[in-house]
């Protein structure tokens, strides 16, 4: 099982204090603040998930295509997979909280108590956090998940997705089936974008990569944005501050 397959701690830790600080930068008392993504997180040995589409929908939406309606997208959607079958982006945007949970489940997550995080038999990771405004951050529990709007829209949370079959970060972000309002190349293997969901909320999206080969996706409201956990001046920067800050040119 889980402990028996784990490649090594100090992969997802890694990746994870990567993320965080390739967003905020390369000093200062905000990365220090960061250092609550530096968990004791484990991440298994990838193998062939071969996942297949549940048979369970939406109570919401019995469509099951996504039509271009913010309610046609469910379960049932077939944008729910990436062309490798991981979770994909589109998911954590249009889904609900519990939505997104039924949908991991069909896919044979199971939540780990633990370690605060759902994980498949292949080594699929999915965890989201909370961004506190001092730049602490708290993963979120199973029924707190269950609670949050699509994409998180209106939290200040930011989801992880572990992903495998992608030769490179730019490969991650150019495989999204979701609006792309822009992609920066911001560190030799880091990438970030701007995203949008069917309600037109903006999430900033970064790939990065992982020690075993996989890549880790991390999704972040707008709202977690302005905490300005992300960025050296604090405050409360939009997104299209952030993107300044990060990239050296404005964001589109």
């Amino acid at each position: 099982m889980m402990r028996e397959t784990v490649l090594s701690r100090t992969a997802f830790v890694a990746a994870a204090g990567t993320a965080l600080l390739t967003l905020v930068g390369c000093g200062g008392q905000r990365t220090q603040d960061a250092t609550g993504f530096n968990d004791d997180r484990p991440v298994k040995d990838k193998m062939d998930a071969g996942a297949t589409s549940g048979d369970s929908g939406d109570a919401d939406s019995g469509s099951g295509t996504d039509s271009g309606s913010a309610d046609a997208f469910d379960t049932w959607s077939d944008d729910c997979w990436d062309a490798h079958r991981n979770i994909s982006i589109a998911a954590l945007l249009e889904l609900k909280g519990w939505q997104l949970q039924e949908f991991a489940s069909q896919q044979g997550y199971t939540w780990q108590d633990a370690l605060e995080m759902y994980e498949d038999e292949a080594g699929h990771v999915l965890s989201v956090c909370n961004i506190s405004k001092d730049g602490a951050t708290e993963w979120l529990g199973e029924d707190e998940i269950g609670k949050l709007d699509k994409g998180g829209t209106g939290s200040t949370v930011m989801f992880t997705l572990q992903l495998s079959g992608y030769s490179s970060c730019e490969d991650v972000i150019a495989g999204f089936s979701v609006p792309v309002e822009d992609r920066a190349q911001i560190t030799s293997g880091s990438w970030i974008a701007c995203v949008y969901g069917s309600n037109m909320a903006r999430h900033v999206a970064m790939a990065s990569p992982m020690e075993n080969g996989d890549y880790r996706l991390d999704l972040i409201t707008e709202e977690a944005i302005k905490t300005g956990t992300f960025t050296q001046g604090g405050g409360a920067p939009t997104i299209d501050e952030f993107w300044q800050e990060k990239t050296g040119r404005a964001l589109g």
